[in-house]
């Protein structure tokens, strides 16, 4: 047998475990994450700062992580950097928002955190959330 021959059949077998490799490699998961954007209001106005989190609600057959979204200016998107989107269905958007004030940080709170009940569809899109004018006032430090 020429040894040509064998040696081409090693190579033809070294470059297609290569691209095997890197098929595998970059075949990763598709997140099932949903991405939702929208409007925080509090007393009709933007809420200027603050974090959304996004708890499924297992009491209605949610389940699987915590999403969340900065609030800026009035606005949160789960799709941008420090956000994680959240799975399809029945969720807890608990709201906390800030006066956006302070030097370092989100400033004052507005309200104590807010929890509004949503439904997140198949295809993510926009859920405006709003904060009710009498939503409870933040708990002071020291009080409890």
């Amino acid at each position: 047998m020429p040894s040509g021959t064998h040696s081409g059949g090693m190579r033809l077998a070294i470059v297609a475990s290569c691209l095997l490799v890197l098929m595998v490699g970059c075949n990763k998961p598709k997140s099932d994450r949903m991405t939702i954007e929208g409007a925080v209001t509090w007393k009709g106005q933007p809420v200027p700062a603050g974090r959304v989190y996004f708890t499924p609600d297992e009491s209605k057959g949610g389940s699987g992580p915590q999403g969340y979204a900065m609030i800026v200016n009035g606005r949160y998107d789960t799709g941008e950097e420090k956000s994680k989107g959240c799975h399809v269905g029945p969720h807890f958007a608990e709201v906390h928002g800030f006066d956006g004030q302070g030097s370092e940080g989100f400033g004052s709170p507005l309200f104590a955190p807010y929890s509004i009940s949503i439904e997140v569809p198949a295809d993510g899109g926009t859920i405006d959330l709003e904060v009710p004018a009498d939503a409870r006032p933040p708990i002071e430090a020291g009080e409890e």
